[in-house]
């Protein structure tokens, strides 16, 4: 795709909800592999990763005005922005050397600080004081498994200044010693290891630091494990781990619970049973979030989730495996288990699930099928200690929805139809924005395409707003949505709250103007 953009005439998109998302512009990027965008207020510029360093484009055009190349060997992962200044984390190509994150000044990209950083630093994020910087290191294995780094999180405290900045690592050593005890939580550790006499991988080792979420107060920090389907805490003061979290897992046998009317599940899980077909299996999905953020309510702490799912496929260690093919890896399911029976690939034969479980019966039997995960967002209240308690799931509602919305690319032969055996739409990442005095929250869905949008003023009662499918211009379309921005009206040259997306695999960056008509509202009562 060549590098260009379009801008748009503002036109009503109205829904009947009243909820309206026009595009304003699209930036189209060369080298594609656009994924994670930050907003400058101040300059009001956006910054973007892409492949081969930074992009800074105009918010009121989507026009290119600068770049940014990265340095040799390594690649832009994540930006963010805070008070003129851009954090960007460099993730070397080489996984046996540490990152690091660089700040520069978003007028002129000087750089103005670096700091070092773990492992595959894969996020960085400040926190809503602007005091901390933060980077989850992922830490992922080579492909052949030979080297797996430490998972981390950076904690950058710029309370004395950017040039007097303390930079401290909040690892995972204190739970080396607890790994039996975190397995027996539901926390997945299960990583092979060359290096070990048991050839299993630490606790360290073994975590995989995603997304970052940070309190609204900048107190504390919460962190995806994505992998591991968990979430770790950090007290932001000491720069310390304080507890990690297990998700567990949402039943897709269960019929919908008539006392919570969100809890409705069921999911399509055959791409060759003719089309899109929401039914109740004999499966579980692990959460396994990405994509997460906190706001407060009620003067609680709320997390919301994107729960994509990810299984660990290495040249040398396949986690992912179809329901049929268990036995061929010599996993064999406990003797009375439904999907016995349900083998044909036009029911559960063809979906993925993980070859990880826990031998109940005591005899080797796989007692639970989890597929990876839930094809849903979900809130959660964190207590004061910690730990998450579940208030919210989507359910089934984005498969449900794109495939009624989204008929057109939802055939028996289609991309999206075939991604039913895997992570269905794939919830990537997740924002919370204002529209008025409604509190939205935006889901990518990076392999359905699109954004979804909830009105969540009320946590525990959320209401699906609007599909935003994926746009289509001159004969191409946004295809696999990343990284999101939402601009608040106060900060945006329109007046209007805009929501901006990076799209992965088109290498296109959409701006969209977010509008509540109440005229129309009024007139559909």
């Amino acid at each position: 795709m060549a590098i260009g953009f379009t801008l748009f005439p503002v036109q009503s998109t109205t829904a009947e909800d009243g909820l309206s998302a026009d595009p304003l512009w699209r930036h189209g990027t060369a080298g594609l592999d656009c994924q994670i965008v930050a907003y400058d207020p101040q300059s009001q510029k956006l910054l973007t990763t892409v492949a081969d360093g930074i992009e800074v484009l105009s918010i009121k055009s989507g026009k290119l005005l600068a770049k940014l190349s990265q340095p040799a060997g390594f690649h832009a992962t994540s930006v963010a922005v805070f008070n003129g200044r851009a954090a960007v984390a460099w993730a070397p190509n080489d996984k046996r050397q540490s990152g690091h994150i660089r700040c520069y000044d978003v007028n002129n990209l000087e750089m103005i600080a670096t700091f070092p950083a773990g492992y595959h630093p894969e996020m960085v994020t400040f926190s809503p004081d602007g005091r901390y910087l933060l980077a989850a290191n992922e830490g992922e294995p080579s492909d052949d498994y030979s080297v797996d780094q430490e998972g981390s999180v950076t904690v950058i405290d710029t309370q004395a200044g950017i040039s007097q900045a303390t930079v401290r690592l909040a690892d995972f050593h204190d739970f080396d010693a607890k790994r039996d005890e975190l397995r027996t939580q539901g926390i997945r550790i299960f990583g092979p290891s060359q290096q070990h006499e048991d050839g299993l991988a630490t606790v360290a080792e073994d975590l995989e630091p995603e997304y970052i979420a940070i309190s609204p107060d900048s107190q504390r920090a919460w962190v995806t494990l994505q992998e591991n389907n968990a979430i770790a805490e950090i007290d932001l003061s000491r720069a310390k781990v304080t507890a990690i979290h297990p998700l567990g897992s949402k039943d897709f046998s269960a019929l919908a619970d008539q006392n919570s009317p969100w809890q409705t599940t069921g999911l399509d899980a055959s791409d060759r049973d003719g089309g899109w077909k929401i039914r109740n299996w004999p499966v579980s999905g692990l959460f396994q979030p990405d994509g997460a953020v906190a706001f407060e309510h009620s003067d609680e702490t709320y997390l919301v989730t994107a729960n994509e799912g990810d299984p660990r496929v290495y040249a040398e260690y396949q986690e992912s495996c179809p329901v049929a093919q268990l036995q061929k890896r010599k996993i064999q399911l406990a003797p009375r288990h439904p999907a016995r029976f349900l083998m044909d690939e036009t029911k559960l034969g063809r979906l993925d699930v993980s070859v990880v479980g826990n031998c109940e019966s005591g005899e080797g039997y796989l007692e639970q099928l989890h597929c990876f995960g839930t094809r849903s967002f979900s809130i959660w209240r964190m207590s004061p200690n910690g730990s998450p308690e579940l208030v919210f799931d989507s359910g089934n509602d984005f498969e449900r929805i794109v495939g009624r919305e989204a008929s057109d690319r939802f055939t028996s032969k289609s991309y999206l139809h075939g991604r039913c055996t895997a992570q269905g739409p794939e919830p990537e990442s997740v924002v919370i924005g204002y529209l008025g005095s409604m509190r939205l929250a935006m889901i990518s869905l990076e392999r359905a395409g699109g954004i979804m949008v909830y009105d969540v003023s009320y946590p525990m009662q959320p209401k699906f707003l609007k599909y935003l499918p994926p746009l289509a211009e001159d004969g191409s379309r946004d295809c696999a949505p990343e990284g999101l921005v939402m601009i608040p009206a106060e900060t945006s040259p329109t007046h209007k709250p805009l929501l901006v997306v990076c799209n992965e695999v088109s290498g296109t960056t959409t701006a969209y103007q977010l509008d509540w008509n109440y005229h129309r509202l009024a007139s559909s009562q």
